[in-house]
């Protein structure tokens, strides 16, 4: 359970150095339109879906855990595409650099969500009720913590590279 609390404060960094205005200010340094922007931000919420077809894939006997580390690494892959394009969106068209970052961010959505409610199913089995109260409430403090570190080391990290894209490639790729 300690490594659970732990990956939490991972995956807040993760959400703040890919999200959000930090985001936003990454695309718009690579001279993505407006209208390209507003569709690769909706695209986290496209995929929410998918969680129902991870708990169905689940249920013709596929193991949770198998069904979670796949999804994971091959969401891992796909931010490693999206930080390579964006170092060399230089030798890309601006076009074609705004396809290719969509649909990597697409997959990497799309693979984040799938196994969501396999998650929350598995931590469930995991922490016995009697400590669930203390688990979960240990963990949003972590969260929360961690929010407010990072968006102030984020901050300052573009701010003191000034907000060149070597900015943003060093927050994906810590994200990562």
């Amino acid at each position: 359970m300690s490594l659970s609390v732990a990956s939490t404060a991972f995956g807040t960094l993760f959400a703040a150095g890919t999200g959000g205005p930090i985001f936003a200010g990454l695309l718009l340094a690579l001279a993505v339109s407006p209208v390209q922007i507003g569709i690769i931000n909706s695209l986290a919420v496209l995929f929410v879906p998918l969680q129902l077809v991870g708990v169905l894939l689940e249920r013709v006997r596929l193991p949770r855990r198998r069904i979670w580390l796949a999804s994971v690494l091959l969401q891992r892959v796909a931010w490693v595409g999206l930080i390579l394009i964006t170092a060399f969106h230089a030798k890309l068209e601006r076009d074609q650099f705004a396809y290719l970052f969509t649909l990597l961010f697409g997959l990497s959505n799309l693979f984040a969500q799938l196994p969501g409610g396999l998650w929350f199913s598995w931590m469930g089995d995991l922490v016995p009720s009697s400590r669930q109260a203390g688990f979960w409430s240990r963990r949003n403090a972590v969260s929360q913590a961690t929010t407010v570190v990072s968006a102030l080391l984020i901050g300052w990290s573009i701010e003191v590279l000034d907000g060149r894209i070597g900015a943003y490639v060093t927050v994906l790729a810590a994200a990562v």
